[in-house]
């Protein structure tokens, strides 16, 4: 005796929308958290361009490297991140004028070398 087969559930291909706005009462929500938006945030929002950080000046990184380069013994840049316990891309991005103006990390790093810095 042959069975009837039961319809098969097939599968929903309609599409679903994650990201609607929704109309109502959902205006009345949302307006408290626009508020509880920085002014920071909104001036990130409304910028057209990358804002320019300021970098070290570039005499102190030609500087820093110099003095790392004569300190005897000779010190690496893995081995001075080490010891001043910064990660060694921050040394990197100050000897290749690449990190932002931190004059208390360059002088910190001078101190360690023992040399004076002038601007």
């Amino acid at each position: 005796m042959p069975h009837q087969s039961q319809p098969i559930a097939t599968q929903d291909w309609t599409p679903m929308v994650l990201n609607s706005k929704n109309k109502g009462s959902d205006d009345k929500k949302k307006a408290p958290q626009q508020s509880a938006v920085s002014s920071k945030d909104r001036k990130l929002d409304n910028a057209t361009e990358a804002e320019k950080k300021e970098l070290l000046p570039r005499n102190i990184s030609v500087q820093l490297v110099a003095a790392r380069v004569a300190h005897v013994p000779k010190v690496s840049q893995k081995d001075l991140a080490n010891q001043l316990n910064i990660p060694i891309k921050t040394v990197q991005e100050i000897e290749q004028h690449r990190h932002v103006n931190n004059m208390a990390l360059a002088q910190r790093i001078a101190r360690h070398l023992k040399v004076k810095l002038v601007k």
